[in-house]
């Protein structure tokens, strides 16, 4: 009596399950259009305008206790990135007598 080998079964229930899973043509055209409708503008980015512009900023660092702080002028830069879903902030300045420049980040 022939045996079949374990990982020949092995690979064929693996494979019919990879095939039992793939999603139809509607089933993806609903999952995109669900993504779209998560990814779109809405009213609420309106409120990260706020934070766009060029700011000012003073920051004071207190570096030892019984020392007095150290205080220097920065700036804040803010952009909408992405069609206005996201703000990029830059900040630069000066910190402990040298210059500063934070790495890009981005907030929603």
């Amino acid at each position: 009596m022939k045996r079949i080998p374990t990982f020949f079964i092995l690979a064929l229930g693996v494979g019919g399950i990879a095939l039992a899973q793939q999603p139809s043509a509607q089933d993806q055209q609903k999952a995109m259009e669900a993504y779209m409708k998560a990814g779109a503008v809405t009213a609420d980015h309106a409120h990260l305008k706020y934070y766009v512009g060029v700011w000012d900023v003073t920051t004071t660092m207190w570096t030892f206790p019984g020392t007095p702080p150290q205080t220097s002028k920065n700036r804040y830069d803010a952009a909408l990135i992405l069609g206005g879903r996201y703000v990029q902030m830059k900040f630069s300045g000066m910190m402990m007598g040298q210059p500063f420049v934070e790495p890009e980040a981005v907030h929603y």
